[in-house]
């Protein structure tokens, strides 16, 4: 915890600095030390924007950290990045057509949506798709058992996420984190045929195996939860609004993950 870092650091003489950014999800559980710090402390704060590639994004990120969201959306809508449909269900069939029409490699593009239930129903649609457009076999898949309870299909050129950190299986064992996203580029048999291990690579190149007769913390990664989204960088987003996203910390991290 904090506190006990504090305390080596006090014991050692050392200076502890503290670097994070107060606007962005707080802990599901208990915590918000971060927060609470900034607020009743003297901070240096950080003021340029680097991610953004274009000025009018990085003054939309801005009016969200400033607290101005009425003047965000305006900005998004004037520059034509919002999409208006009657239905939740119109909303979720926009969204996985222009993820879909974007030709970006998908380690370069995720989509976000406030709950796991939508998460899971733009999966199933975004892979259906890749299925019919013959960018999955579903031939060349297996079966593995995921730790929410669930079974999914993980077929070559799949994508998934981690949703807790855990251990590879490979040789030495790697140690893959909680959030961190990969793709599916091998499908390890025995002579039989049965599947034995899926040979994984994580957007940092590096590659790993899992073995398809345990459990794993992951689920289908072309979209994610804006939690899981957290601290990562796309060149593109797209992002599923629901009555959850109703915060500013909610619409800031998930308005601020993209490049272009």
């Amino acid at each position: 915890t904090l506190f006990r870092i504090s305390e080596h650091v006090n014991r050692a003489g050392a200076k502890q600095i503290l670097i994070g950014e107060s606007l962005q999800l707080q802990p599901v559980g208990a915590g918000g030390v971060f927060k609470k710090l900034s607020e009743n402390f003297t901070c240096a704060p950080v003021t340029e924007i680097n991610r953004q590639k274009e000025h009018w994004q990085r003054e939309m990120v801005e009016n969200f950290a400033l607290g101005k969201s009425d003047v965000a959306m305006q900005s998004l809508y004037d520059n034509g990045k919002i999409v208006i449909a009657k239905t939740h269900n119109g909303r979720m069939n926009a969204l996985v057509r222009d993820y879909l029409a974007d030709p970006k490699p998908v380690t370069e593009k995720f989509a976000i949506a406030m709950t796991n239930n939508d998460v899971e129903a733009l999966n199933f649609r975004i892979r259906g798709h890749l299925i019919k457009e013959g960018k999955l076999d579903p031939l060349k898949s297996c079966q593995v058992k995921c730790s929410d309870g669930f079974t999914r299909d993980f077929a070559l050129g799949d994508r998934l996420v981690f949703t807790k950190a855990q251990k590879s299986d490979d040789a030495q064992r790697g140690k893959l984190l909680n959030s961190e996203t990969a793709t599916v580029v091998a499908i390890n048999r025995w002579l039989s045929g049965k599947p034995s291990a899926l040979k994984i690579r994580t957007d940092d190149g590096k590659e790993h195996y899992l073995n398809v007769n345990s459990e794993h913390n992951i689920k289908h990664g072309y979209a994610i939860t804006t939690h899981k989204s957290q601290g990562g960088t796309k060149d593109n987003t797209y992002i599923l609004p629901s009555s959850t996203m109703n915060n500013l910390h909610t619409s800031y991290v998930a308005l601020s993950r993209h490049r272009e």
